[in-house]
């Protein structure tokens, strides 16, 4: 294919893609498509009542001819008018003779009407003439027979030609003769007419259908071409990151360990300052690397309950700095106690970007002053029923069971919740909703912005098993909202950090696989002084010969991305095909597929650097007789 055809079948591909996303145009075009429907049924009657009309009337026309022929004959008018003159003491023939004379009158206006029907008029004013005399003659014979004149004298005052009544009668049979031919010659052109026509309302509409076809065709392939795009160029981007993000998570893991291990021991104040300091410093690192990997490849981070009003006040106290005088910030919610089940830094930041994404729309184009946020109770898939605007809608990914910190099972149809950013302000074009999720898509100014914001709440959302929508129009403001696992209520989660707090290692067996060996030695040294005994593992072919040696552990702490074929994923299948009791936790930088549902072994999560006090409660919770596989 030259550079000429490539170029014409990219324009006719990109002209039926804006066919198929035009509203207007896609409404033109189903509309033209009815009427043709309604057209052809509704022309074919109408020519079918007309040509009904005209067929009668030619059908007509012949016996009305045959009938006045038999009315004015020797068996009607003339007939009956000689008798009149012969016979006049016989008054039965006047009054046949009047009544043939006014039949024939009457036939006569029946074959003008008939006429008329198939398109023409005759002129049989001669013949009217002639009847009209017969007509005269007859009163005057009557009058001559009551003045006493004679047979023969009446008769020779009243005698008239037939011949003149034959050539008239003869003439209006050409009339109609030729009147019936021209009939039949227009009725057909008028039938290949009406075939032409509806030949073109059925190719209209199998063109309309074809043009239908075809726009989806094409519509279909681009929305495949854009998603394969884009999924490469996440794909790409995330293998960039993915490994960066894994070794530098191993080195703050490390450093963190290290720290808290110090911080242990007997040391300076101003010692201590400092190490704090640094694990302060060590925690943005997380968080930075988090964010970084978020829009190209979900983490999941600290899952744990959160109650949304914590969540929103946090998220308000940051927000009003950066929200100005101009523009006010409210909260609702359905009802108190709402939680969801998700870490709380990725939350706080996600709502975080979607108040500071409506903040700089409303500025930039001088339109809305009101931000809210909103959180309601919600099933686990999205349903639309805001008529007002358009909508950018992703598969839900939810979570399939209820972990240790998880509210209700999914068949509860209120198991998520749904966090609304809404504002007032210049709503969304179409063509900017459907790439708003996007990364690197702004619609700011160079140099002004990232387009990181809306993805990375998007990957925030799939990475804790929930979904985004964005319900948006022009003039109408816009809805950014966020469907999370809704997690325990207040109470249970209470009581459930209680009985976490009280747990405790007592001498535990955990086997450690952890390919990076200062953070094997000093997570180590931190589950033992946990209470736990530790078997260390350089890499996950080395702790599956431990399992298969008949080593006996208590619980496996896996890292998932390791050197060789068998990574954390793949230890944990073997693991619990050897040992199907033991419970099973991953520590990693960088969870990889995480989210991948093909996973055998599903268990928590735990993201390098994990702090000491969640590593506890998330073993214990593991080691608990009750604990249920879950993201943590």
């Amino acid at each position: 294919m030259n550079t000429d055809q490539k170029a014409a079948t990219f324009s006719l591909r990109n002209l039926m893609s804006q066919l198929f996303q035009d509203r207007s145009m896609r409404l033109i075009i189903l509309i033209v498509a009815v009427c043709c429907m309604i057209a052809i049924p509704g022309l074919n009657f109408f020519a079918r009542s007309q040509q009904t009309q005209a067929q009668v009337a030619a059908n007509e026309l012949p016996l009305a001819l045959h009938r006045l022929e038999r009315e004015l004959g020797y068996s009607g008018f003339i007939h009956n008018f000689k008798n009149a003159i012969l016979r006049p003491d016989e008054p039965k023939y006047y009054e046949r003779t009047l009544t043939d004379y006014n039949d024939a009158i009457a036939t006569l206006d029946e074959i003008e009407g008939l006429g008329l029907s198939i398109g023409r008029s005759f002129d049989f004013s001669a013949l009217k003439s002639t009847l009209d005399a017969y007509r005269g003659n007859l009163d005057a014979a009557r009058r001559a027979a009551a003045d006493g004149m004679s047979i023969a004298e009446v008769d020779d005052l009243v005698r008239v030609p037939d011949d003149a009544a034959t050539l008239d009668l003869q003439a209006l049979h050409d009339q109609v003769r030729i009147a019936l031919r021209d009939w039949l010659r227009q009725d057909l052109a008028r039938s290949r007419l009406q075939l032409l026509g509806l030949s073109v309302m059925f190719f209209t509409i199998a063109a309309v259908l074809i043009l239908f076809v075809m726009v989806s065709y094409f519509a279909q392939r681009e929305r495949e071409r854009q998603s394969t795009e884009l999924h490469n160029r996440l794909a790409s981007l995330g293998q960039l990151t993915s490994g960066i993000a894994h070794d530098v998570n191993n080195l703050l893991a490390t450093i963190y360990y290290a720290v808290d291990l110090t911080l242990g021991e007997t040391i300076p104040e101003t010692s201590r300052r400092f190490l704090h300091s640094a694990q302060r410093a060590i925690e943005r690192g997380q968080d930075l690397t988090a964010r970084l990997l978020s829009f190209a490849r979900p983490q999941p981070g600290n899952a744990k309950t959160l109650m949304i009003s914590e969540v929103f006040h946090n998220v308000r106290e940051l927000a009003l700095p950066n929200l100005g005088d101009t523009i006010q910030l409210r909260i609702t919610e359905e009802r108190p106690g709402l939680t969801v089940h998700c870490d709380q830094s990725q939350l706080e930041n996600a709502i975080l970007n979607m108040v500071l994404n409506s903040r700089d729309a409303m500025e930039m184009s001088g339109k809305g002053t009101r931000i809210t946020l909103h959180a309601v109770l919600h099933g686990p898939d999205f349903v639309v029923d805001d008529a007002r605007s358009t909508t950018t809608v992703h598969p839900a990914r939810v979570y399939e069971t209820a972990g240790p910190d998880r509210g209700p099972s999914m068949k509860d149809p209120t198991t998520c919740v749904l966090l609304s950013v809404i504002d007032d302000g210049p709503g969304m074009p179409d063509d900017v909703r459907q790439r708003a999720l996007e990364p690197f898509f702004t619609t700011k100014a160079a140099h002004s912005g990232t387009g990181l914001g809306l993805s990375i709440v998007y990957g925030f959302a799939q990475s804790a098993g929930g979904d985004v929508q964005i319900v948006s129009a022009p003039g109408k403001g816009t809805s950014v909202q966020l469907l999370l696992p809704r997690g325990l209520e207040k109470s249970h989660h209470d009581a459930l950090e209680v009985t976490r707090g009280l747990d405790a290692g007592r001498g535990q067996r955990v086997l450690l696989a952890e390919d990076e060996d200062g953070l094997r030695e000093l997570l180590g040294v931190t589950l033992e002084q946990m209470g736990y005994s530790v078997i260390a593992a350089e890499h996950g072919q080395a702790a599956l010969n431990m399992v298969k040696a008949g080593v006996e552990f208590d619980l496996l702490l896996s890292d998932i991305v390791m050197p060789g074929k068998i990574d954390g994923y793949e230890l944990a299948r073997q693991v619990r095909e050897l040992r199907p009791s033991v419970p099973i936790l991953y520590l990693t930088g960088n969870a990889g597929p995480m989210l991948d549902r093909n996973i055998a072994v599903k268990a928590p999560i735990l993201r390098k650097p994990c702090p000491p006090d969640r590593l506890s409660d998330a073993i214990a919770a593991a080691l608990a007789p009750t604990a249920t596989a879950g993201t943590c």
